[in-house]
This record gives C-alpha cells, sequence and structure tokens, in this order.
C-alpha cells in the first residue's frame, strides 16, 4: 500500500496536464492501534473535509492471486459501482465489490464523516500478520495493474464534473474480508479520550441504529 501511494504521487506529479481537482497523498500511522493517524487527519485536516469529494484507500494490494481485487465502499456513492466495472474493463479483475464503508482500516475514519470511499485490497492471505510475509512474495505485475486502476479511477473522479454524491451503505449480507461474525453495529471513535465508550457511528440497519445510538 505505501509503493503504492508513492507510485500514484510520482504518475501524478509528472502528468503535464494536472487533474481539475488537487490531490492528497497520505500515509497514516497507528492504524493497527485504533486508526489513530487517519482519525487524527479527519479532526485537523489540511484541508475542509467540506470540500473532500473522496477518499481512496490502498492497503495490501501486493498479493493479488487468482486476479482476486476487493474493492470495498461500494454502497458509499450511487456512482461507484458503474465507475469501478467500467474501469475494470481495461484490466480484467475479478472484483468482488462490498457496499460497506466502515472496516478496519483508515477510510473508516473518512466514511464516518460522510465521505465517499473506495478501499482496493488483494484480500488476506496466510503470511498475514507473519514473520513470512517477506518481500519475494510480492506479485510485482498483479500490484502494478491494481495501481493503474486506482489511477484511471482517481482521474476520473478528480476531473467529473459532479462531485460524486455520498450515501450511507447497506451492510453487506456476507462478513467483511476482515471483520467479525457478529456485531452491534458500533463503530468506535478510536481517537476519542472520554469516560464510557464514545462512537463515531453506526452501521445501517444494525441493532445499534435501531435502538437509536449516535
Amino acid at each position: 500500500g505505501t509503493a503504492g501511494v508513492l507510485e500514484l504521487a510520482q504518475f501524478f506529479s509528472s502528468q503535464a496536464q494536472k487533474p481539475k481537482r488537487s490531490l492528497i497523498f497520505l500515509g497514516f500511522s497507528g492504524e493497527e492501534l485504533g486508526l489513530l493517524g487517519s482519525a487524527k487527519y479527519v479532526a485537523a485536516p489540511l484541508k475542509p473535509l467540506e470540500k473532500t469529494v473522496a477518499m481512496i484507500n490502498i492497503e495490501m494490494i501486493g498479493r493479488l492471486k487468482d486476479s482476486t481485487l476487493v474493492v470495498e465502499g461500494i454502497g458509499t456513492s450511487p456512482s461507484w459501482a458503474e465507475m469501478i466495472e467500467r474501469v475494470n474493463k481495461t484490466y480484467g479483475f475479478n472484483l468482488r465489490l462490498k457496499r460497506d464503508g466502515y472496516g478496519p482500516t483508515d477510510h473508516a475514519s473518512f466514511y464516518g464523516k460522510n465521505i465517499p470511499v473506495l478501499f482496493f485490497f488483494t484480500n488476506l492471505h496466510d503470511d498475514y500478520h507473519r514473520v513470512s510475509d517477506d518481500a519475494d512474495k510480492i506479485n510485482v505485475a498483479g500490484e502494478a495493474a491494481v495501481v493503474k486502476m486506482v489511477a484511471d479511477a482517481v482521474t476520473e473522479i478528480a476531473n467529473a464534473a459532479a462531485v460524486p454524491q455520498f450515501t450511507k451503505a447497506a451492510p453487506d449480507s456476507q462478513p467483511q474480508a476482515r471483520g467479525f461474525r457478529v456485531s452491534v453495529g458500533t463503530i468506535p471513535d478510536y481517537a476519542a479520550e472520554a469516560d464510557g465508550v464514545a462512537i463515531s457511528g453506526v452501521r445501517v440497519g444494525s441493532p445499534a441504529e435501531k435502538a437509536g445510538l449516535k
């Protein structure tokens, strides 16, 4: 993911024709400790959040297998699904589209602020969080293809006449790739320093929403 962000920054900065909208390239720390970096950013952004039209997140994109590319956050804007399917015609990935904008990684902080998100991810593997996750196992050609597709999607979003509309995403029928099978539906506010439990949001249709938690 970090390599992908650097490649995208190099690609866009080298283009003679700049996108119509500004792009901000961010690398967040503290994700494993509770989205600390991204939570800090949305609390004190470089540019006002109301001017942030979308957040595109890439993480663990180096182990493409069977051409399977997971794209989460499809339900956070009504224009996302059609756009991703169309852009993918160039690359032919086996897409696994998930609607939810919440998840255990940094785009969740932006979705909690009503910003459309997309998360690109080549799925879990046997070396996840193990010392055996070595560089020689990276699918370099696969990662390059993912980054090129992300660049195409970012270019389209940045040059579109209209900003993507935000929608609250209904939960997926299947458990998230790295989520829990049982959920109350609360989204913790990881950056909060308060007595009790602070939440940054609730999932649509969840027990938490039905109970009126906010």
